[in-house]
């Protein structure tokens, strides 16, 4: 699968709390900082469950949580309902609607619970651009999709590995254990 051993494509999904000396519940649920990651505030699901991926537009939180659903909140993350069962490997907020890789497709979904399968193929990361304009996918063969309407996708490269995916609207960021590839539209 896309987070299987061996797999260029790993997802790391235990934050090393214990590392930085915080005294958190587990399971974490949802946490909120204000300073950049000095300090950490429970907001809800405290000892319930944890999130394997996260996605935020505005006060609309989706999450991956461990309990395989798709959770979504319209009030910042105070509030959860289930919107699905999912096995989530990245979420991203794009043209309104949740974005959903699971390495074996790629679906969006609205907040009035309608779903749409894309063709774009098995997607492993997605990342909205930071000013909303484009949406970026990396596929399980490591080739790095973008798209301005959620329905036409260009191929703009390819990288070998990636644990993580970050865009602005003309640049795809992907980190690997061993550097950063930046893809940028020609």
């Amino acid at each position: 699968g896309p987070g299987g051993p061996q797999s260029p494509f790993r997802m790391f999904w235990n934050f090393p709390w214990c590392n930085l000396g915080l005294a958190l519940a587990d399971p974490l649920g949802l946490l909120r900082s204000t300073d950049s990651g000095a300090t950490w505030d429970p907001v809800s699901l405290t000892g319930q469950i944890d999130f394997h991926a996260l996605a935020v537009d505005g006060r609309d939180v989706a999450g991956q949580s461990t309990t395989e659903e798709l959770m979504y909140s319209a009030d910042g993350g105070s509030t959860w309902q289930v919107a699905g069962s999912s096995n989530a490997t990245s979420l991203a907020w794009f043209d309104g609607r949740l974005w959903i890789a699971n390495g074996q497709g790629l679906v969006s979904w609205s907040t009035d619970g309608q779903t749409a399968d894309s063709d774009l193929g098995p997607a492993v990361f997605l990342a909205a651009a930071d000013d909303g304009s484009a949406l970026w996918a990396v596929l399980i063969d490591g080739t790095v999709h973008r798209s301005t309407d959620g329905s036409t996708w260009n191929m703009v490269g390819s990288v070998p590995e990636a644990t993580y995916l970050a865009a602005t609207s003309d640049t795809a960021f992907l980190v690997s254990p061993a550097q950063v590839h930046t893809l940028r539209m020609s």
